[in-house]
């Protein structure tokens, strides 16, 4: 379904609610979804909530996966996962020590010679180390999502009384 500009702005998204990043942790790049009022719920929404919950990682996991460097469906592609937690959805890449590096960027160093080779334009070169940039997927992904969050949730509570 497609939004227009004014019809985002005038969703309203719970106060308690928000997309933030969740720090790191071994081997997690991930943002964190956090309904924080979930004990308010009336007993005959909470299917609702659920199934708004369902969807939200289904649609973050995609949104996360076209952010992702390479194939979607590649080798990092392919780490990208969602969890549920009581109450919050958790959306990145676990599993994986490449995905932390190549969001933030990294220095590769020669693990058993002096130098590092590689060809650049039809130039042999020969360095010590190199520094590669990051390519900060993981912020694109959480600057997309707030939208995402928004058009879910006014698709799951829009007619509350169809709920009932």
């Amino acid at each position: 379904m497609a939004f227009s500009d004014g019809a985002l702005s005038s969703l309203r998204f719970p106060r308690s609610a928000g997309v933030r990043n969740r720090p790191y942790a071994g081997q997690v790049v991930a943002l964190q979804i956090t309904t924080r009022d979930i004990e308010r719920i009336p007993s005959n929404l909470r299917r609702a909530y659920r199934k708004m919950l369902r969807e939200l990682s289904v649609a973050l996991v995609a949104n996360y996966k076209s952010e992702v460097p390479g194939r979607p469906n590649g080798r990092l592609g392919r780490h990208v996962a969602s969890k549920q937690l009581r109450r919050s959805v958790v959306v990145g890449v676990f599993g994986t020590e490449f995905a932390r590096a190549l969001n933030r960027g990294f220095t590769s160093k020669a693990k058993n010679k002096k130098v590092l080779r590689f060809v650049v334009d039809g130039e042999v070169l020969y360095r010590p180390r190199t520094r590669t940039a990051g390519r900060r997927f993981h912020e694109a992904a959480i600057a997309s999502s707030g939208p995402i969050v928004e058009a879910i949730y006014e698709m799951a509570f829009t007619r509350v009384e169809d709920l009932a």
